[in-house]
């Protein structure tokens, strides 16, 4: 007989385009508490993403707030140009907000406590949105490493952690 072990569950999943086809794109786990938060945030690598990948997962998300954390929002994506993905955001009634964050890594702790204030404040705004149009928010990151970064500032926050489901499209 095997011995039961307890892990630890880590919603800082990753998923790829064959992921996206399934029915449950952001797949939830029971953990040792069984209790979910009720607001998920999937982080968006633009820099690795075709625009048939954006469209899908705005297409699959419930009434979805966007939340653009880029420098400059480009969305030159293949097959797509900005005036597109303006006219559907604007045809979809979806919330935007252009909230850029410089995620150049500091080394001292005045950067690292600056950085960690403005992951506050993107969830604070986002949590006025999320109580009026929607639980689910989309976070455009340059690349999978600012959405790895964003994920580790945002759990190392106890009320953004306990609240918040993350998951990171590449």
């Amino acid at each position: 007989m095997g011995r039961e072990s307890i892990g630890i569950v880590d919603f800082s999943t990753t998923f790829n385009d064959r992921d996206l086809d399934s029915a449950e794109a952001l797949p939830q786990q029971l953990s040792l508490f069984d209790c979910f938060p009720q607001k998920v945030v999937t982080f968006m690598s633009m820099h690795e993403m075709h625009g048939s990948t954006f469209f899908r997962v705005l297409d699959q998300a419930d009434r979805p707030i966007i939340i653009d954390i880029r420098g400059y929002p480009f969305f030159d994506m293949g097959g797509v140009r900005r005036d597109i993905v303006s006219s559907y955001f604007a045809r979809n009634n979806y919330p935007y907000k252009h909230a850029p964050i410089s995620m150049i890594r500091g080394n001292d702790s005045r950067d690292r406590w600056n950085m960690r204030s403005k992951v506050v404040d993107i969830f604070k705004d986002m949590d006025r949105f999320f109580d009026i149009e929607s639980k689910f928010a989309l976070m455009l990151v340059d690349n999978f490493e600012d959405a790895l970064m964003m994920i580790s500032y945002a759990k190392s926050i106890d009320s953004i952690s306990r609240d918040y489901r993350f998951s990171v499209v590449r």
